[in-house]
């Protein structure tokens, strides 16, 4: 990885910016601003699964019912 990062930093003259992680507050908005109804439920478990979880969204997209 430190190989790639450093040839990206040679082509691109600057290496790639991570996104930052949600903090607590961010996901009690995100929970709260869920709509009622089942949709409201799957997106709240959705992200309540990966925050606790600590899931990247590649792992949290792979989850099946039966991870769970």
């Amino acid at each position: 990885m430190r190989r790639t990062l450093a040839g990206l930093r040679r082509t691109k003259d600057t290496a790639p910016r991570q996104a930052l992680p949600l903090c607590t507050e961010d996901v009690a908005r995100l929970v709260a601003a869920a709509p009622d109804g089942l949709r409201g439920v799957r997106d709240r478990a959705f992200v309540l699964v990966g925050f606790v979880g600590a899931f990247r969204v590649g792992e949290l997209v792979a989850l099946d019912a039966e991870d769970l």
